[in-house]
């Protein structure tokens, strides 16, 4: 691709924020059947509260991560894009030693000046 559209605008790298996705740790304390009130006190809850049902449900939290990602390219190729004229992109996913999922990507901006 670099070959054939030149240097990337930008590189990206994104992560999940498991932490700070409430639909996220709603649905997790609900499949554990733990109906906590989390929408609602989601500022109080301590760090147990996130870090328990994220360890346990690992292929929920990718699943959930995965499907945040598979909407990102669609922002992309919108008109009204917070990058103006997207001309290309490219992600990869990788996952850590840990397991935590993570996304590089590519993106060439048409129109854009080059610094070389």
């Amino acid at each position: 691709m670099i070959h054939q559209l030149g240097l990337p605008t930008f590189f990206m790298t994104f992560t999940g924020a498991k932490s700070k996705w409430t639909t996220l740790l709603f649905a997790l304390h609900t499949l554990n059947k733990n109906h906590v009130e989390i929408l609602k006190f989601f500022d109080e809850l301590e760090s147990k509260h996130f870090a328990d049902p994220v360890r346990s449900n690992s292929v929920a939290c990718a699943c959930y991560y995965d499907h945040q990602m598979a909407a990102f390219p669609n922002l992309l190729k919108k008109d009204s894009s917070i990058f103006s004229k997207v001309d290309d992109f490219y992600f990869l996913t990788k996952f850590q030693n840990r397991g935590n999922e993570h996304d590089h990507g590519l993106l060439w901006i048409k129109m854009s000046q080059r610094m070389v």
